[in-house]
């Protein structure tokens, strides 16, 4: 076949996906790798082999490439999008091991609800420092405002991490009574800030 032939086969195919937006990409898909079989071919081939080509290469593009996670083209993951496109299980494809079969089958079904778990967050640094200058700030003013015994009680919990209940054993006190000194010396502290 002479390329202007596989060039109007290739439009012909297009056609048939109805669909304005995609089809000089398809044209293209199948037009290129008709000439790379062509190209790399030792003898003449049959328009049919084209013809199977170019529909490969269209249906890779429509079905694979416009998915937001690239999917490889590659027998398994074809394997895998036939079992899900008759509602198979495609736990039961052999040879596959089950994390690949996981993510290809995450992949072309274009689920998006893992990707908060799969992105890497670097953390915000300037958030990070923020946060601390306002502790120490907020610490500073505990130290100024507070009487000792006070100041003890909110270190002791918020520095060191000991329970409001260790505290009030430690002291001597009930925990109710922890309780209420503590939301006390907060509203006393954040009066103040």
């Amino acid at each position: 076949m002479t390329d202007e032939q596989l060039y109007n086969m290739c439009k012909a195919l297009a056609k048939r996906y109805k669909n304005q937006q995609d089809y000089g990409d398809l044209v293209t898909e199948g037009f290129l790798q008709c000439l790379e079989a062509k190209e790399s071919a030792d003898k003449e081939l049959n328009g049919g082999y084209y013809k199977s080509v170019a529909r490969r290469a269209m249906n890779d593009y429509k079905n694979l490439s416009t998915k937001s996670t690239s999917i490889p083209t590659s027998g398994t993951a074809r394997l895998v999008v036939k079992a899900l496109s008759k509602g198979e299980d495609p736990k039961n494809i052999k040879g596959v091991n089950d994390e690949t079969l996981r993510s290809l089958t995450y992949a072309i079904s274009n689920s998006t609800d893992l990707v908060e778990d799969l992105q890497i967050c670097t953390p915000d640094h300037a958030k990070e420092f923020e946060e601390k200058q306002f502790q120490q700030y907020a610490i500073g003013v505990a130290r100024k405002t507070l009487s000792d015994d006070k100041l003890h009680i909110l270190e002791s919990h918020f520095l060191q991490g000991n329970s409001l209940e260790d505290i009030a054993v430690e002291l001597g006190v009930d925990r109710a009574t922890i309780y209420r000194r503590k939301d006390e010396m907060l509203k006393e502290v954040c009066n103040n800030l």
